[in-house]
């Protein structure tokens, strides 16, 4: 249907974005929150997985041999931050050996992800 030039011309499309208004107002904040949250989550996501490859790479090596219950995975990293914190920041007890030493990046991220733990 082709509509005709002048007032009503004009009108049509004010009048749909005018009915459709209460959707998008109503379907905002949801849309809103679930951007926010996901957005987070990536950036959480991706720095967990940079901290679990300085555990896994620097830590698990010897865990796996010398204190095998603590082991870290992706699963149990999280609840183990706060230990995490204390022997490698606090106390400075971790990394032991020469052969493994953590670069001064790999020490941000693992500050930055354990921080990060304290806000979930």
């Amino acid at each position: 249907m082709k509509i005709p030039p002048g007032p009503l011309a004009f009108l049509l499309p004010l009048l749909t974005v005018l009915l459709m208004l209460p959707l998008i107002i109503r379907q905002a904040p949801e849309l809103i929150h679930a951007a926010e949250h996901s957005s987070i989550f990536i950036s959480r996501d991706s720095l967990k997985h940079k901290a679990f490859s300085v555990l896994d790479t620097k830590c698990n090596v010897c865990h796996r041999k010398q204190n095998p219950f603590m082991v870290f995975s992706i699963k149990n990293m999280d609840r183990r931050a706060i230990r995490i914190d204390q022997q490698v920041f606090a106390n400075q007890r971790m990394h032991k050996g020469k052969r493994i030493t953590l670069t001064p990046e790999e020490y941000q991220i693992l500050s930055t992800w354990i921080t990060s733990t304290k806000h979930q």
